[in-house]
């Protein structure tokens, strides 16, 4: 799954796919799984409200959303470890970008938190196995409201 965000004027491919994992471990040393369980699980916590309401044949999306604490599970993450999934996210669609603090520095302005909300679309369905699970989930996922 890949994505193109806009980051300080310039448009910037970012990609999830199951290599993207394996890249993490490789160049950080750590299990990425390890570091975004609270947003697994956060995900499936609204998967379960989202067939909940299903199932009562309510569509209120709003009290779907409230179940959904993707946003505060993001912000639990330590910062250079969200600053290292965005990187790899990025390295993972284009091979040729810089080592991550040099990449970072190519921009004089970088919203982290919003660029990590917009890759949520893409990162978390990676993870999940079936077509009908991931358009579920990208469904549920909070989007920004465009101004």
């Amino acid at each position: 799954m890949q994505k193109i965000i806009n980051i300080d004027g310039r448009d910037v491919k970012f990609k999830a796919s199951a290599s993207f994992v394996y890249r993490y471990k490789q160049q950080f040393g750590k299990d990425l799984l390890t570091l975004v369980m609270p947003l697994i699980k956060s995900a499936l916590e609204g998967l379960n409200a989202f067939f909940a309401l299903q199932s009562n044949n309510n569509e209120d999306m709003e009290a779907l959303l409230s179940e959904i604490n993707i946003s505060s599970a993001i912000e639990k993450i330590e910062l250079v470890d969200l600053f290292n999934i965005i990187w790899i996210m990025a390295k993972t669609a284009n091979k040729d970008i810089a080592e991550p603090a040099d990449w970072y520095d190519e921009f004089d302005v970088f919203p982290v938190f919003d660029v990590a909300r917009e890759l949520m679309e893409i990162f978390l369905p990676s993870l999940f196995i079936t077509e009908e699970s991931k358009k579920k989930l990208r469904t549920m996922i909070p989007r920004k409201k465009k101004k």
